[in-house]
């Protein structure tokens, strides 16, 4: 929901009626802003989101059991981060 909530701040790899349940793929508008965002996750923790090598931008990969509270955290952090930096 963050990225649908995010009025193109964040922007879905797939369409909307395609997406995996599995991996969540999401781009940002510029590089820069996409490293500013990568170092900024690292930094809290929230590691190995690099999208693909192909395609780019960010993923979240849920092939293996991922707690609830590790989705809250990203949710959380993309939510703050946009937040901060949607207006720069």
């Amino acid at each position: 929901s963050v990225i649908d909530e995010s009025a193109g701040f964040y922007s879905g790899v797939a369409r909307k009626d395609w997406r995996s349940r599995i991996n969540v793929t999401w781009r940002m508008a510029t590089e820069e802003i996409q490293a500013k965002c990568m170092a900024e996750a690292a930094a809290q923790g929230l590691l190995e989101i690099k999208g693909h090598r192909s395609a780019g931008g960010f993923r979240a990969s849920l092939f293996l059991p991922v707690p609830d509270e590790a989705v809250n955290a990203l949710s959380d952090f993309l939510r703050d981060f946009m937040q901060k930096n949607q207006y720069n």
